[in-house]
């Protein structure tokens, strides 16, 4: 037998390991292949091989690691030129997703949950399958939303951008993992199920989720969501999944090409740009604002204008699916004020409704329509 003798040796580099993004606030490295980067800085953006270039970061690449295109620069399309030809949204949605996807290579910040929302027939899952695919290639895709706390955190842990599939509701528990892992947090969980012993697991994930009529009442959720609606496709637009995705094949060397770009002036500009009044999520903001003045100067008004708006679509859309916000309004459409206790509002309420015909959802008793009301107030 032959012995081989080995000694650890003593350095102070720490080298980090990553899946495919590394930002370390100054320079972002976009793992291509197993020969090359992206390196982009404040003044350099361009694809090295890694064997000349020493990157001073390890990329992990697991048995599902799939390889990237390599980006086209100097591009005469904007980015939401581009996305507009595959994704069915257009205007400001489209506007503040272009942004959201730009956003999402700098993994060193909190990502609202973005929300397709939309009938069915309306390329919803399309689309997130393909910012998947922009992100990572090798990812998981489109998963379901696990029903259970410690499935959720499993999934969460081991990816980057999340997509789940038709979610129709999301309850309060997976609502509070969710809201968790967006702004970044240490999560327990049972080690294995023969013994008590915990593991704690640091998550902060970016999350996409598509359905139709979410019904999510969680406000900590809401207030960290984007929503972009989808219409139905006409027969007429309507295009094969191997158009569709032979068309984005197309595209996406570009597509990554003026990402890298807008992210190069990013850098050049972040540290001197100062936003008065950012909403929650403001490291989203600030950064949201400066990618859109990275497309084009000025817009960064225009960005936190629309961010805003879409949140407040965001509490309109959940209020809509709340029986108990709509009998108030309905109870406040003739009058300006209304003054009582808890106990007399329930009354006032409930006598609305005729016999059998009070909602499943809606609160009975006065300490449900209190801790309803406080859910609600923000």
């Amino acid at each position: 037998y032959k012995t081989i003798l080995m000694q650890a040796k003593k350095t102070s580099d720490v080298v980090p390991t990553v899946r495919r993004i590394f930002f370390d606030g100054n320079q972002l490295i976009y793992n291509l292949n197993s020969d090359n980067a992206v390196l982009v800085n404040s003044c350099f953006c361009n694809a090295l091989n890694k064997r000349k270039f020493k990157f001073k970061v390890n990329f992990y690449e697991s048995d599902g690691f799939q390889e990237q295109v390599k980006p086209v620069f100097n591009n005469t399309e904007t980015l939401p030129m581009m996305l507009g030809k595959l994704m069915n949204v257009s205007g400001d949605d489209l506007f503040l997703l272009s942004i959201y996807i730009v956003s999402l290579f700098f993994d060193n910040i909190t990502h609202p949950v973005i929300i397709f929302n939309g009938e069915h027939g309306a390329c919803k899952s399309t689309a997130m399958r393909m910012i998947c695919k922009i992100i990572d290639p090798g990812s998981k895709e489109l998963l379901a939303l696990p029903e259970k706390k410690d499935d959720l955190i499993n999934t969460l842990f081991n990816g980057y951008f999340i997509a789940f599939d038709n979610v129709s509701v999301i309850k309060n528990d997976i609502s509070d993992i969710l809201c968790k892992a967006v702004t970044g947090s240490s999560i327990n969980k049972r080690k294995l199920y023969t013994d008590n012993d915990e593991i704690i697991l640091n998550i902060k994930r970016p999350i996409g989720i598509n359905g139709i009529s979410i019904d999510m009442s969680q406000s900590d959720l809401i207030d960290r969501s984007i929503i972009i609606d989808f219409k139905r496709l006409s027969c007429n637009k309507r295009m094969t999944d191997a158009q569709v995705f032979g068309l984005f094949n197309e595209l996406l060397p570009n597509i990554l090409g003026e990402i890298f770009t807008l992210i190069k002036k990013v850098l050049k500009i972040k540290n001197s740009i100062s936003v008065e009044h950012l909403p929650r999520m403001a490291d989203f903001a600030h950064l949201g604002y400066c990618i859109a003045e990275a497309m084009n100067k000025g817009d960064g008004t225009r960005f936190l204008e629309v961010y805003s708006n879409n949140n407040l679509k965001a509490v309109e859309n959940t209020l809509q699916n709340s029986s108990l916000i709509t009998s108030i309004l309905e109870f406040m459409s003739d009058i300006d004020e209304w003054m009582g206790s808890a106990t007399e509002l329930l009354q006032e309420l409930l006598n609305m409704f005729s016999v059998g015909s009070i909602p499943g959802d809606f609160p009975t008793t006065t300490n449900s329509l209190s801790r309803a009301l406080s859910k609600y107030k923000h």
